[in-house]
């Protein structure tokens, strides 16, 4: 489960859907805050991928952002953005097409 470090108006609904996973499904949960640093989509690249290392092929691995996000019209792609300024930092979320 993902979240931005500072933005704690979504803490609400990410207990929510943890207590359902734990509870109902017995899912172990991660959670990890995105840092509010100049670049953290390497941060965040690093953590995934551990994450990721993990996996096995009867393992279900759900990655859950919980926060804001946009879509950039000057390039038509999607980043997550920390909150609604434009100065700060966000990720770019790249399609498989665009990760060659």
């Amino acid at each position: 489960m993902l979240r931005w470090e500072e933005d704690t108006s979504v803490e609400k609904d990410m207990l929510a859907l943890e207590k359902v996973l734990q509870e109902r499904y017995n899912y172990a949960i991660d959670k990890w805050e995105i840092p509010t640093v100049p670049n953290p989509s390497i941060k965040l690249g690093v953590q995934i991928a551990s994450f990721l290392e993990n996996a096995r092929p009867d393992h279900l691995l759900i990655i859950y952002y919980a926060g804001r996000g946009y879509v950039d019209e000057s390039d038509n792609q999607l980043y997550w953005a920390r909150c609604a300024q434009l100065s700060d930092p966000d990720i770019l979320l790249e399609s498989p097409s665009n990760t060659n």
